[in-house]
């Protein structure tokens, strides 16, 4: 019997493009939630002209898969460590900048994106797996926080196939000893004003990837690549005066810089953006108190510059 929380993910940089560097459960496990994996197969009809008007069996063309997954947004466990995510932002179309004893920031490239390998462990209860597998792999993300709660990073990634196998389940995993802080006591800063009573935000890196078929790649698939980014950015202030701020004479005008803190001391996390660009604004209703629903572009500033994730 296969249980769903008896998971266990693993991922690790590749050295080489879609070559497995074989993570380990002492050295690359990853604390998640809701693993979700995937198998793209392209469906191929065959409809030839014949004496009668049945149907014939499909057969398969390209084949990719896929694997979504939650992670609590944490920081290192030291100054100038990368976070337990680390490799899977870089897969994301992030470079990593390390501080020595300070700091690690993910920000945007346009060019050299890493790739992952990515193990899914299924365990039943006899000491068997199946391990399902990417290799190649690049991908996507939204983090997610609420006033009070934990936040959250929403990964999905997109790899080359590899069928399922048979093996033994790994030994115990080695995951980050750090525990996340909760969404509250932190300071958020839109166009230099902290006062904006917030409930919520939500920031989709929405990254485009694709699948770049290849007449001899393995399942006539090349490589996995991300080809674009459009990040946006949804947070819901309470409504105040307008001469307290007026929103609306932002809106598709006047890029604003953005910040907001997460966490305190080791284990900190800042998100800056230099020009949140607000394209839609809505009335919106929490607890009973009027809101404004916003939407918004992290748009680029002097290039690869929309946003930046800092962990301390």
């Amino acid at each position: 019997m296969f249980l769903i929380k008896k998971q266990l993910l693993l991922a690790k940089e590749e050295g080489t493009y879609g070559v497995d560097p074989s993570p380990t459960v002492g050295a690359n496990a990853i604390l998640v939630m809701e693993p979700q994996f995937k198998e793209n197969v392209e469906e191929i009809e065959r409809d030839p002209s014949a004496k009668d008007i049945g149907f014939m069996a499909s057969v398969d063309g390209i084949k990719t898969a896929e694997l979504t997954f939650k992670v609590e947004l944490r920081g290192s466990a030291a100054k100038g460590s990368a976070p337990e995510i680390g490799d899977l932002l870089e897969a994301c179309g992030l470079a990593e900048t390390v501080t020595a004893g300070s700091s690690v920031v993910y920000s945007p490239v346009s060019v050299n994106h890493n790739s992952v390998t990515i193990y899914n462990y299924a365990m039943d209860n006899t000491g068997s797996a199946i391990l399902k597998k990417l290799t190649g792999a690049r991908g996507t993300f939204k983090i997610t926080g609420e006033a009070g709660k934990l936040a959250y990073v929403e990964f999905t990634f997109t790899g080359k196939y590899n069928a399922p196998s048979d093996v033994a389940a790994p030994g115990d995993p080695t995951y980050l000893a750090v525990t996340p802080q909760k969404v509250a006591s932190q300071t958020l800063s839109l166009n230099a004003e902290t006062d904006l009573i917030v409930q919520s935000v939500a920031i989709d890196m929405a990254n485009e990837v694709s699948v770049g078929a290849s007449v001899s790649g393995a399942n006539g698939v090349n490589d996995i690549q991300i080809i674009s980014r459009k990040p946006t950015i949804e947070l819901n202030p309470e409504q105040v005066l307008v001469t307290d701020y007026d929103f609306r004479i932002d809106q598709l005008t006047t890029p604003r810089a953005f910040s907001m803190d997460i966490g305190s001391g080791i284990g900190k996390v800042t998100i800056t953006a230099p020009a949140l660009n607000i394209v839609e604004i809505t009335p919106g209703d929490k607890e009973g108190r009027t809101v404004e629903e916003i939407k918004a572009q992290l748009a680029k500033s002097s290039g690869n510059d929309e946003v930046a994730f800092k962990f301390e």
